[in-house]
């Protein structure tokens, strides 16, 4: 597998693990205030809150999304009705038995994605019908 794919799934693993010990800690719902955002790099950020959930974008994600005037970190409550094409944990998917030894490409609808991926490479698809 790639090395820069697994060093970003153990980080967001990470840091998914740490936001919900501390939703847990604060009493918040997994639909809290954090949020889920697209951002090119899961580095430090200062400009979301500690309970944000993150997903990587590849550039042409970041570019489409500011050709639609929208900069990073991008929320993706600000985009309800959209596709995505996105890499996600073939072990969430049921294909192999241990998380970050592969990864697929999916479509997935916004509250989907939310909920799951990694890593955005495509999109966002706005006809309200995924591509194929």
């Amino acid at each position: 597998m790639d090395k820069r794919l697994e060093d970003l799934f153990y980080a967001q693993h990470a840091r998914q693990e740490s936001a919900r010990i501390i939703r847990d800690a604060a009493g918040h719902d997994g639909n809290g205030p954090g949020g889920t955002y697209l951002v090119s790099s899961f580095r430090q950020r200062q400009d979301l809150p500690v309970t944000a959930s993150l997903r990587i974008m590849t550039s042409a994600v970041a570019i489409r999304l500011s050709e639609m005037g929208l900069l990073e970190p991008v929320s993706l409550s600000a985009l309800p009705d959209c596709w995505w094409t996105v890499k996600v944990d073939a072990a969430d998917e049921g294909l192999c038995s241990e998380h970050g030894c592969a990864f697929v490409v999916r479509t997935l609808s916004t509250r989907q994605l939310i909920e799951r991926g990694i890593e955005v490479v495509g999109g966002p698809f706005m006809d309200g019908v995924p591509p194929e």
